[in-house]
């Protein structure tokens, strides 16, 4: 799964950057109309993408207060607390969920790397044209 996400991920990324980047040097107003509606539908479904895969995640972390509230409140002996520990410590640990060729974990904080990265091309390929 990890290396189908790997060739769904990359891929994607780099034709979304050539897209924007066809879109700012275009000729034609039509072309660049075109390719801005490409690529910003080709984003969206990435976008939505990381954020279906970074749910399972915080899903996961979401757990953990349950769980010590479930600790606190119940009584019950020291091997069951001690278990149910060792349970969140593993809660908390590595991301829980999906990996992209066991790079870097498909999280919230991907999604806004993601963003930040496309964002920021989009500000030099803008100011690489008015240069």
């Amino acid at each position: 799964m990890s290396r189908l996400l790997f060739i769904a991920y990359f891929p994607s990324t780099i034709s979304s950057n050539i897209l924007i980047y066809i879109s700012f040097n275009a000729d034609d107003t039509f072309t660049r109309i075109t390719f801005a509606i490409i690529s910003l539908i080709g984003i969206g479904l990435q976008n939505t993408f990381i954020y279906f895969c970074s749910s399972i995640s915080y899903s996961a972390l979401n757990l953990t207060s349950d769980l010590y509230s479930f600790l606190i409140r119940r009584k019950s002996t020291i091997k069951q607390k001690l278990k149910i520990s060792a349970f969140i410590e593993k809660l908390c640990g590595p991301s829980i969920g999906f990996y992209c060729y066991n790079l870097f974990p498909f999280n919230t904080f991907e999604l806004f790397k993601f963003l930040i990265f496309v964002s920021s091309n989009y500000i030099l390929l803008n100011g690489m044209m008015f240069d």
